[in-house]
């Protein structure tokens, strides 16, 4: 089984952002392992593993009172576990950034869902990601490892007939 670089993730005063876990009775913090922080990623919602490299992909998503990443709404993150190191792998234009500096983040909460990134997937050979854009609502397809865009496709409901108020979060 392949282990997080416990030692090189997550300082111990910083605020965890992805966190690997063993279910246990009680929730023993000790089966927790932080691997991104807040910092590196920010708010994110989709996970995807590519158990063949060791990567987790994380994507960013638009939550209220929860800052994006340093990459922005159309940011996939790469967390290399073996190294502990989390790095910007990939962008798709997501839309711009809603939050608002009004201390509630009042302004943010109409674009939950409308704009970022939702689930992501990788494909049964690993060498393709695919990324629910919540801003243009296609599904995008990213070569891995190298995260080069390879096109884009609509929803499974684009043809409905209720498509336009559809949010596509899942792939």
């Amino acid at each position: 089984m392949l282990r997080p670089a416990r030692d090189t993730v997550v300082p111990a005063d910083a605020d965890a952002g992805v966190v690997a876990f063993a279910d246990t009775g009680g929730d023993d913090p000790t089966f927790q392992v932080p691997l991104a922080t807040q910092a590196q990623v920010g708010a994110t919602y989709g996970l995807a593993f590519d158990g063949r490299r060791g990567h987790l992909y994380a994507a960013a998503y638009h939550k209220r009172g929860a800052a994006f990443g340093p990459g922005g709404p159309g940011q996939v993150y790469r967390i290399i576990l073996a190294l502990g190191t989390v790095e910007r792998w990939a962008v798709v234009d997501a839309g711009p950034d809603r939050h608002t500096a009004d201390g509630d983040d009042a302004g943010a909460a109409a674009w939950v869902g409308r704009t970022g990134l939702g689930d992501i997937a990788l494909d049964d050979a690993a060498s393709v990601l695919y990324v629910a854009n919540l801003h243009d609502r296609r599904i995008h397809r990213l070569s891995v490892p190298d995260g080069t865009p390879l096109g884009s496709l609509p929803h499974g409901a684009a043809a409905e007939i209720w498509a336009a108020g559809a949010r596509p979060f899942a792939v």
